[in-house]
């Protein structure tokens, strides 16, 4: 389950990168597939090539940050063009609980209008 903490340095860590970089969007939160305390937060890369490159440096300086400093293991990971397709308006009813492990938190349940439907978890 993702913690207050969690949260808010995954939200912080978009809003580092949001700053330098307006273009990008946050898709969701998401646990990692391979460890449930590992956290991806899912991003709409820029489309320029070298502002994804210097967008991933500075990602990874701050999740190292976070990693030493809070002990949270928390990356960026992009969307692939593939689940776009994947990306609707989810209401509150669908929103898994807060408060019970689930691998997926969407933007809407970050205070955002975005979530990734038809993964693991809804299908």
């Amino acid at each position: 389950m993702m913690n207050f903490k969690e949260k808010e340095l995954s939200l912080q860590l978009f809003d580092t990168l949001k700053q330098h970089f307006p273009d990008i969007q946050l898709v969701a939160i998401v646990a990692s597939p391979l460890e449930e305390s590992s956290w991806r937060v899912r991003i709409r890369m820029p489309t320029d090539e070298d502002q994804e490159v210097e967008l991933r440096e500075m990602a990874s300086t701050l999740s190292t940050d976070i990693l030493l400093n809070y002990g949270y293991h928390i990356l960026i990971s992009a969307v692939a063009k593939s689940e776009e397709p994947l990306l609707r308006r989810v209401t509150p009813e669908e929103e898994p609980p807060m408060d019970s492990f689930s691998p997926y938190y969407s933007w809407e349940a970050l205070q955002s209008p975005l979530s990734v439907v038809g993964t693991t978890k809804n299908a």
